[in-house]
């Protein structure tokens, strides 16, 4: 799947592709990665990818709804062995034993983890600028916060 395919959907349509098997879980992967890459440097939205959790993306479809779709999520909720800084300082290199009930319920549902993005200092502001990562930029107009 090329980049410009990937970004034509929204969730549910990329679960559907996976649902029936139009796509893998690990061809999204490598997509997300295609785009970080491409975008990540201007923006500053991406903390760090999983490399275990993407090489671990399978080749057939995992549970429903979601079907092993690779996903992002900020610097919390808590993912076990996973660092969970919060966008500050004073959480910084915190790294949980146990799984928050949020990502209990998300692999429940078929989504698998592949990396952290930037969040406000613990999601407290509007703004995601942060401390310990700075202000990721927007994507329509990178002059802006």
């Amino acid at each position: 799947m090329k980049l410009t395919e990937y970004a034509a959907y929204d969730g549910v349509g990329l679960a559907e592709l996976l649902r029936n098997r139009e796509v893998t879980p690990r061809e999204l992967g490598n997509c997300i990665l295609s785009g970080i890459a491409a975008v990540n440097p201007q923006l500053n939205a991406v903390i760090e990818t999983y490399a275990d959790a993407i090489e671990g993306l399978g080749d057939v479809p995992g549970p429903a709804p979601f079907h092993g779709m690779p996903t992002l999520t900020k610097d919390f909720p808590i993912e076990a062995g996973r660092p969970g800084e919060f966008g500050s300082v004073l959480a910084k290199g915190f790294i949980c034993g146990d799984d928050h009930a949020f990502w209990v319920k998300m692999r429940s549902g078929g989504l698998a983890n592949i990396g952290r993005t930037t969040t406000s200092e613990f999601g407290i502001a509007a703004a995601t600028e942060s401390s310990l990562y700075g202000a990721t930029r927007n994507p329509w107009d990178t002059s802006r916060g």
